[in-house]
């Protein structure tokens, strides 16, 4: 400024200059507001809000109270708020940690009402971890009966102590091809079990990448940034995914537990069985014996009844005798006819 000269003093602003400033200031928030509001979580309403209770500009001494008013409330909602993003989490992470905190000014019935949806999910993920399906690889066939080997007594002749050892090295032969056949199904279960799992890891992988491109997405179509989770601390991130990984495990065991079980109730089940087929067989067995020595007792009352007969049929020594002397009467009779003749 030339020296010797004095500055033009400026007009004093009025109380409307003041005001329409002010309301200028207003909308222009508000527009920004607008704008950012679906990128960063403004609430339009609380903008409007303000512009209003901007609008009319009373003296500041008037103004004074109620703003501190209005800013300790909204400090208390922003508390309570935070206050119920820590109290909503997983296993080992908040929605803090996350960065998943609600948005300021929400109204109290859907604030309460994001709550618990959230409560929902967090719930439903903590009992359906991503596991694979059960397995439908069929079970090996039940083992067939197999007679079993016989006993060889000491006091046997050696002829029939080799038809029993031949016996036995017949059912042990039909033992090792049975236990060949089964140990060679066993092996192509395991190779079609482990396929099988190859293909579903592959599926559910499949299906999860479809299900968070469409979250992706959206996001992207409400305004949001999917670059938030590569915000998200790494040590939050690892915390999550060992949480998962720890419900899978608990997961699968659980199932694992389960199918031992039903396995070994069908197994009960056959060997009560085989039991069954080995009493009947053994039962068999002796009624067999049984019939064997009961043979011979029967036939004996028939012959004694059968001699018994033949001897009460049999003459005895005087009748003989007398029968023998007629003999021997009619043979001189016939010799001297004979003579008598001649």
């Amino acid at each position: 400024m030339p020296s010797g000269k004095r500055p033009l003093p400026l007009p004093s602003p009025s109380i409307e200059d003041a005001n329409a400033k002010r309301i200028r200031t207003a909308a222009l928030i508000q527009q920004t507001r607008n704008v950012f509001a679906p990128t960063h979580g403004y609430d339009a309403g609380e903008a409007q809000d303000q512009a209003t209770t901007q609008a009319p500009a009373p003296p500041v001494a008037e103004t004074a109270a109620p703003q501190a008013a209005a800013s300790s409330s909204r400090a208390q909602a922003n508390r309570r708020r935070s206050a119920s993003c820590h109290a909503l989490r997983t296993d080992s992470c908040s929605l803090v940690d996350l960065g998943l905190e609600m948005p300021a000014g929400l109204p109290a019935a859907e604030q309460s009402r994001r709550k618990e949806a959230l409560k929902f999910e967090i719930e439903f993920h903590k009992s359906n971890p991503p596991i694979l399906p059960p397995s439908k690889v069929e079970d090996l066939p039940p083992k067939p009966f197999i007679e079993e080997f016989l006993r060889i007594p000491e006091d046997i002749s050696p002829e029939e102590r080799r038809d029993m050892e031949d016996e036995n090295n017949r059912i042990a032969a039909m033992h090792q091809l049975i236990d060949r056949q089964r140990n060679n199904q066993a092996a192509k279960k395991s190779r079609q079990a482990r396929l099988e799992s190859l293909w579903n890891t592959r599926e559910l992988l499949n299906a999860k990448s479809a299900e968070c491109f469409w979250f992706r997405m959206k996001v992207i179509a409400l305004g949001g940034s999917t670059d938030e989770w590569d915000q998200v601390p790494a040590n939050v991130k690892a915390r999550l995914v060992k949480e998962i990984a720890s419900r899978v495990k608990d997961k699968e065991k659980q199932a694992a537990d389960e199918k031992k079980a039903e396995e070994a109730k069908k197994r009960a089940e056959r060997n009560k069985l085989r039991a069954e087929v080995r009493i009947r067989e053994q039962s068999a067995q002796t009624q067999q014996q049984q019939q064997q020595t009961e043979g011979p007792q029967e036939h004996e009352p028939k012959q004694h009844e059968e001699q018994r007969i033949v001897e009460q049929h049999r003459p005895t020594r005087g009748q003989e005798t007398a029968q023998q002397h007629n003999q021997l009467l009619q043979q001189q009779q016939l010799a001297a006819q004979h003579r008598q003749a001649q």
